[in-house]
């Protein structure tokens, strides 16, 4: 039972809130139940994140909280009412989380980790200069036949800053035309941000983008300049660059930069088009590892959704390691949020980086990541390794991609961002180069192929007769005595029939299949997925022979089901299991694409 609003609530209160100061002192977990709480990274000692229940602004933070042990800061993310607040007295953090979370107005509290950067040194600088770009790896020249991004769309590089005047990347920086010509320290598009003509940094609170090796590289790869007789070519030649400085500190530096991102694009939104960035994607090469972020990292989960809401996926860095991120977690590559595209590291050689993290039900898809000539802080060039390279590969494709859609996908996207933008994540990863080294062990089992993902893009018509749909399979089932699998024989279209094989169900003469258009539990696009039976679309049963049973699942002609997104499970009664029945490998499937 939650406490009652004031159960904690001191009578001060101050009206200012101070601004950030310099990091404190550091902890990591004393014990076992401090370390089933805030996990095994360490985190500053004086301060935690604490989200509050709707409706609940500075003012109010702080007369709930002030006085000799708590101190509110400073409002991290309005829109998810979030701050940064400071414990005052040296109580151990994972105590003041148990405290704080008792109150009624607390939706959860959790330490200011500290995520650490996840590049790694080359191993080998004798690979060919941009490989990953070769036709037989990510087949960019094809899609560069196609077309090579639009400033039109704007790929946001989190990460610790850039090199502004490098000449690969100065004319692809986003430009805010009304800072650029403003008053400083003036806030002349009224968007909360003064000064911040090509990004914002959440270090100092200022438009001044620091000059970083780590981050002008990451931006490089994702778009330096194509065709301009200068140095490289990164992935998006021609989309806009909005670096935002802030990958590293403490989570609530994290928080304030993914914040930037979120109130740009939907400025961009609200204003149409006229203030603000149309940011599609961020490109994160940092993260806290082992950090569990379903308990202790929650708002991380909690941004990512938000930007997601408006449109931008966000590509995530797994960690340097090869560690299974679906046993041991990972912040950001194991947050549940379907926005997440978590990224694995792939070498010239086309297989898995033995470094480099993995999850069949956590990491979506692999990139290339080892020996990356890019761009660098002095003006020049290097090679770097890591998780770090394969990300902006990502994150540029998805520019890329929205700048070669069809008009159906174009009219999809302004009508539903949220939308088009799942839609453009499952594109990407039904459209990657299988690879044995990460079968099983990642989402999709495969490598990046952006002209598979660009002819898709630029085809997909979204009506009737149009390009097939996908599905999607993974997952490993929840086990119980009824437990199967599901197989596709066919590719989903409107107006046709869809064909599922369960096979497996040998402890039932009835199997039973539910389709629906949300979840209750679900691991990034894999492992165990619930379906939300109040949203079901399709619910039936079929009698099995020798345990298994062909499904047939009718697709009705009708505009409605244009870019439906499903999800479906299958299987046998079983009182055991959380929904009655034993589930099989889950589905997604996504009809008319």
């Amino acid at each position: 039972m939650k406490k009652t609003l004031f159960t904690l609530a001191l009578a001060s209160f101050s009206s200012m809130a101070l601004a950030q100061e310099a990091l404190g002192p550091i902890q990591t977990a004393q014990d076992a139940s401090e370390l089933a709480l805030v996990g095994e990274a360490p985190f500053l000692a004086e301060q935690l994140i604490v989200r509050f229940v709707e409706g609940i602004d500075m003012q109010a933070a702080g007369q709930l909280l002030d006085g000799e042990r708590y101190h509110v800061m400073e409002e991290l993310v309005p829109a998810l009412n979030m701050f940064l607040v400071r414990v005052n007295d040296g109580t151990r953090i994972a105590t003041a989380i148990g405290e704080l979370q008792e109150l009624e107005v607390v939706q959860y509290a959790s330490p200011d980790g500290i995520p650490t950067s996840r590049d790694t040194l080359p191993n080998d600088p004798h690979y060919s200069k941009l490989w990953q770009h070769d036709n037989n790896k990510m087949q960019t020249p094809k899609a560069w036949d196609l077309g090579t991004g639009d400033p039109g769309f704007v790929i946001s590089v989190v990460d610790g800053g850039c090199r502004l005047s490098h000449p690969d990347l100065a004319g692809n920086l986003y430009v805010n035309a009304a800072e650029q010509g403003g008053i400083p320290n003036f806030d002349d598009d009224g968007n909360g941000y003064k000064d911040d003509i090509n990004g914002w940094d959440a270090y100092s609170n200022d438009g001044t983008i620091p000059n970083d090796s780590h981050g002008t590289h990451c931006n490089g790869i994702a778009g330096a300049i194509g065709n301009n007789g200068t140095g490289v070519t990164g992935v998006a030649w021609n989309c806009e660059l909005m670096p935002v400085a802030g990958s590293s500190g403490s989570t609530s530096v994290v928080t304030k930069a993914y914040n930037y991102v979120f109130a740009q694009k939907n400025l961009w939104i609200t204003s149409g088009g006229t203030s603000g960035a149309n940011v599609v994607v961020t490109s994160n090469s940092f993260g806290i590892d082992k950090g569990n972020c379903q308990t202790t990292y929650q708002a991380w989960n909690d941004l990512y959704n938000l930007m997601g809401s408006v449109g931008v996926l966000s590509c995530g860095a797994t960690a340097n390691a090869n560690w299974n991120i679906d046993a041991v977690n990972d912040t950001p590559t194991g947050c549940s949020s379907p926005y997440m595209v978590s990224v694995t590291n792939t070498t010239s050689s086309d297989t898995k980086a033995s470094s480099a993290g993995y999850g069949l039900t956590t990491i979506d898809l692999g990139a290339p990541g080892s020996s990356i000539y890019s761009t660098e802080s002095n003006g020049a060039y290097s090679y770097k390794t890591g998780t770090s390279m394969a990300t902006p590969q990502v994150a540029g494709a998805i520019g890329l991609l929205h700048s070669l859609a069809s008009t159906e996908f174009a009219n999809l996207r302004a009508s539903s961002p949220s939308q088009a933008a799942l839609e453009l994540k499952s594109i990407i990863l039904s459209n990657v180069d299988p690879l044995t080294s990460l079968n099983g062990k990642t989402v999709s089992g495969g490598r990046l192929n952006v002209w598979k993902a660009a002819q898709d893009i630029s085809t997909w018509t979204g009506t009737p007769g149009g390009t097939d749909g996908t599905i999607v399979e993974f997952g490993a089932g929840l086990g119980g005595a009824n437990i199967g699998t599901l197989a596709s024989t066919s590719i989903p279209n409107i107006g046709t029939t869809m064909t599922l094989n369960a096979s497996g169900f040998n402890n039932t003469a009835l199997v039973r299949l539910v389709l629906s258009t949300g979840q209750i539990s679900q691991a990034k696009w894999g492992g165990t997925l619930l379906v939300n039976f109040g949203a079901a679309v399709f619910d039936q049963t079929f009698a099995t022979t020798g345990g298994a049973a062909t499904i047939n699942i009718p697709i009705p002609n009708s505009p409605a089901y244009v870019g439906f997104v499903t999800y479906g499970q299958c299987g046998g009664s079983d009182a055991t299991q959380p929904q009655g029945i034993a589930m099989s490998n889950g589905l997604t499937i996504t009809v008319g694409q």
